[in-house]
């Protein structure tokens, strides 16, 4: 149990999320976990917050609308404008172009994208690749992804039901979430795509996907074992497509590069660049900062989440778009900003 009295607000996912996480370590939220779902609001002494709904790359993301006595802050969270969501729940605008009807006194938005034009595609791209793919591989697939991407892992089971290919997962974070994603209805799955790692072996070659742990080349997840012939349960074989449908985090190249390479040399078709498309961002790029800019009309504007060039990027965009430079702060970890209208 925690030894906190403090209380966690979060989706159903989030939640279940870190209640999963901490049950490895003997812990517990217990009572102190509040479900919330967008459209909510509390109260917390004298501060409302309300949750809207934003399309990301984690299902149920929200960004919050926090009223304080001084004014209206907006907090995006991690966000971009898909128009076409795998779930079908098109981000709240409509609620952020009210609340900037009303008057925003400061906004902090996701700047990971700042850096590229354009906008971002939508994650049905993935999917629409997923099929060809799964129809024309001649051997196993396997997929690996960031273990809290449900929507991409729904994906991958939707192409696989349309392939006739049998599903079944490796890794302890993947098994884990494809688990709470089930019991918790944010996964849909047709009956028998999923399969146990021995009903696959079973299988024509052909008629079988894998996703594993293992996007960034992580030193115990799955698919490294794999590709340096340690797994106990499953090996690389030639002719095997293995497709890493994630973004690299930064760092992490060195870790990736060298699975990648172990992979080519078991025999197995590697798909892994970024221009590959089986991976889009969950994050904005530059014409959809804009229009949350546009929509929200802060009098303050704080770029968060990125690199520091990512945070100086989207402070140009801003003044680009007529904010003056003395409204726009990019403050330093443990910095305390103060605003008064």
């Amino acid at each position: 149990r925690l030894n906190c009295n403090v209380p966690v607000y979060g989706t159903r996912l989030t939640l279940a999320l870190v209640e999963s996480r901490l049950k490895e370590h003997g812990l517990r939220l217990q009572s102190y976990a509040h479900v919330v779902k967008a459209g909510d609001s509390i109260r917390l002494g004298n501060l409302g917050v309300e949750f809207i709904h934003v399309s990301h790359s984690i299902a149920d993301c929200v960004a919050l609308a926090i009223d304080t006595p001084a004014g209206m802050i907006i907090h995006t969270a991690d966000f971009k404008f898909d128009q076409t969501p795998v779930d079908g729940r098109v981000m709240d605008i409509r609620r952020f172009a009210d609340l900037g009807a009303r008057g925003v006194l400061v906004m902090l938005s996701d700047s990971t994208n700042a850096d590229r034009p354009g906008y971002t595609m939508s994650e049905r791209v993935v999917g629409d690749l997923f099929r060809d793919e799964f129809r024309d591989a001649p051997s196993r697939i396997f997929v690996t992804t960031f273990a809290s991407h449900i929507e991409r892992i729904q994906q991958v089971f939707d192409a696989a039901a349309e392939s006739g290919r049998r599903v079944a997962i490796v890794g302890r974070s993947m098994e884990n979430n494809v688990r709470l994603g089930l019991d918790l209805g944010y996964l849909h799955v047709e009956p028998g795509t999923l399969v146990d790692l021995d009903t696959l072996d079973s299988m024509p070659s052909n008629r079988a996907v894998i996703i594993t742990t293992g996007s960034q080349g992580e030193p115990m997840s799955a698919l490294t074992r794999m590709a340096m012939a340690d797994h106990r349960k499953i090996s690389i074989m030639p002719g095997d497509t293995v497709i890493i449908s994630a973004s690299t985090i930064p760092g992490n190249e060195r870790m990736i590069g060298s699975t990648i390479n172990r992979l080519f040399k078991q025999g197995a078709e590697v798909i892994y660049d970024a221009f590959s498309g089986f991976h889009v961002s969950g994050h904005a790029s530059q014409e959809e900062l804009k229009l949350m800019l546009n929509v929200v009309r802060p009098e303050y504007f704080v770029p968060v989440h990125g690199e520091y060039r990512h945070l100086v990027k989207h402070a140009r965009i801003a003044q680009d778009l007529g904010m003056p430079r003395s409204n726009i702060l990019i403050p330093e970890l443990g910095d305390v900003m103060e605003f008064s209208r």
